[in-house]
């Protein structure tokens, strides 16, 4: 013999047989449904993490320089690998290369000691620094590679007129000596001087938003 089911009173907690609509012992009214059950609550799962936020006055053009300058210091440091300056002799079978290398250290020819530049040092530590300050925070970064580019268009312009001092030095009877500049020179300078520019356009509307 199975037993009724049973139903307790909210109010007084007595027993009533299931299917009554009211308590026998309170009189209170019964309810024949079993309450719901409350809603499962839902995992709660932190926030992806937003990327950081640039400066409310930073441009597309300037995050686009960004990526552009260190590519031109990292081109104009391999530059000093390359053919800087050639020296030559008129009437006599006499040339001599040197690269950016070789004005940093100098070079010895035939006994000859060619004296290191302090200049040539400068431009490739302005490059080395221009590559370093080009990954910082905008719009910081784009001031100072400026500054670091118009540094090594400065040092490079001193390597000329110090090279040129010299070679005449090294022997004042080889007056006919010709002094030529190569590719390597002319592209560490246009290098030098491009990121500057892009770097003053990018920086100019920066300083107008401020």
């Amino acid at each position: 013999m199975t037993t009724p089911s049973a139903t307790i009173c909210p109010s007084c907690g007595t027993s009533t047989p299931s299917g009554t609509r009211f308590c026998a012992s309170c009189g209170a009214a019964l309810s024949a449904e079993a309450p719901a059950a409350a809603p499962l609550a839902q995992p709660h799962s932190p926030p992806a993490a937003a990327a950081p936020a640039l400066p409310a006055n930073v441009t597309d053009a300037a995050v686009k320089a960004r990526r552009f300058s260190p590519a031109m210091f990292g081109a104009i440091l391999l530059c000093f690998l390359l053919s800087f300056v050639t020296v030559s002799c008129e009437g006599a079978n006499f040339q001599l290369t040197f690269s950016g290398t070789d004005l940093m250290f100098g070079k010895v020819v035939e006994g000859e000691e060619f004296e290191p530049l302090t200049s040539a040092r400068l431009a490739f530590l302005a490059a080395l620094v221009g590559l370093g300050v080009s990954f910082m925070r905008l719009p910081l970064g784009a001031i100072l590679s400026a500054a670091a580019a118009l540094f090594g268009i400065a040092a490079m312009l001193f390597i000329r007129r110090a090279f040129d001092a010299l070679v005449r030095a090294q022997d004042a009877d080889l007056v006919v000596m010709t002094i030529g500049y190569e590719p390597g020179y002319y592209l560490a300078f246009a290098l030098f001087f491009i990121v500057m520019a892009v770097n003053l356009v990018v920086v100019a509307p920066q300083r107008n938003r401020v």
